[in-house]
């Protein structure tokens, strides 16, 4: 799993009479999962809503793809200096509406106070969370958050772009108050596919002599993103179909190929394709016979079997066969693995020695990026 990774910069400063201060870090969660932590906090005098204050935190350059919000959990919370009547009855009361927004337009200076009108057309938002705060007592009220969207809201991002979080807040009586914001956004990206699709012909008279197994292979790598490979990430489904066609002149003998959809891990890649290119690949190597078992690394311990299914036929029949996801997902891919559709030819005592075998697969793999 490649390591966490961690930004952390601190802004602070005095404008317009009032203190503000924020912090933006972002880190990677275990899987495909990763958070952007968003710190803001401000003193200031006003006895109206009139002026907003806004705050800008960003992604990371070079996302592997198109971010959805999952959840946003933190906390909240107002700071208001209490105040009372003539008969020493309390009169606090302050009001702040917090929000956290995305901008694909432009993004505001930290602290940026604008009015409603310009908030609108200058930063037009799109809303992910709000939430107001109300206090009637002097000191400090601190809310917890917790909102989440199973679905997740997609966000479009653009260089201009970013989130911020809008303090829209008073205590009406102009004294200082403190407003604050630590939040953590996570996130993960749209669902990528990648295709592993190939066509062979297998010799399936290997009751005695080793034939050859087929592979199409895709890489995990993320040193050619835009390549036909597969970015390290978390894989969520498979989906397609092998073909299988004889094509023996007897038209007799019995033939089966088993199909295996897997992830080679543990640098088994490297081992079992040695030299292999790096974007997406063909390849061959020795099956087993009658007596011995097949050797190929789809069948070893360290891979994860992510399909596993028969063709089986009858002289020159034609058979499809639709892959069928195993119980091992969610499964995640690292820098070094591969992702491969394997085709294993069987034969049997009726098996002709030259019994050849046309087999395509369509078989694609859904994965979300790290």
């Amino acid at each position: 799993m490649m390591k966490n990774w961690l930004l952390n910069t601190s802004i602070s400063f005095i404008m317009f009479g009032f203190l503000c201060s924020t912090t933006m870090a972002e880190e990677k969660t275990p899987y495909h999962y990763r958070t952007l932590s968003m710190k803001a906090e401000m003193t200031k005098q006003t006895k109206d809503f009139v002026i907003k204050n806004l705050f800008p935190f960003y992604f990371p350059d070079n996302l592997p793809g198109k971010p959805i919000v999952k959840e946003i959990t933190g906390t909240l919370s107002t700071t208001t200096q209490a105040r009372f009547d003539a008969k020493g009855n309390e009169t606090t009361y302050s009001e702040t509406l917090f929000s956290v927004n995305y901008s694909a337009k432009a993004c505001p200076a930290p602290g940026e106070g604008i009015d409603g009108v310009g908030y609108f057309y200058k930063f037009p938002p799109i809303g992910l969370f709000a939430a107001i705060v109300k206090q009637v007592q002097g000191g400090t009220v601190t809310t917890p958050v917790h909102f989440k969207d199973p679905s997740g809201i997609p966000i479009p991002v653009t260089k201009k772009g970013c989130f911020f979080i809008t303090f829209d807040g008073s205590d009406f009586a102009g004294k200082p108050y403190t407003m604050k914001a630590d939040l953590q956004i996570k996130y993960t990206f749209e669902p990528r596919w990648a295709r592993l699709d190939g066509e062979f012909l297998l010799g399936s008279g290997n009751k005695v002599t080793p034939t050859l197994n087929a592979y199409a292979v895709l890489p995990v790598t993320s040193k050619r993103p835009k390549g036909n490979v597969i970015l390290p990430g978390t894989i969520t489904a498979i989906r397609g179909n092998v073909a299988s066609s004889a094509i023996a002149p007897d038209g007799k003998d019995r033939w089966s190929v088993r199909y295996v959809t897997a992830v080679y891990k543990k640098n088994t890649c490297q081992i079992a394709f040695k030299h292999h290119n790096p974007e997406k690949f063909f390849w061959n190597d020795f099956t087993g016979t009658a007596h011995q078992p097949n050797p190929s690394a789809a069948l070893w311990p360290s891979s994860v079997i992510l399909s596993d299914v028969n063709a089986e036929g009858v002289g020159r029949q034609s058979v499809m066969t639709n892959v069928r996801e195993t119980k091992n997902f969610l499964v995640h891919v690292e820098e070094g693995d591969c992702v491969v559709q394997a085709a294993m030819p069987f034969g049997t005592h009726e098996t002709l020695r030259g019994s050849g075998i046309n087999s395509e697969y369509q078989v694609d793999v859904q994965y979300i990026p790290d």
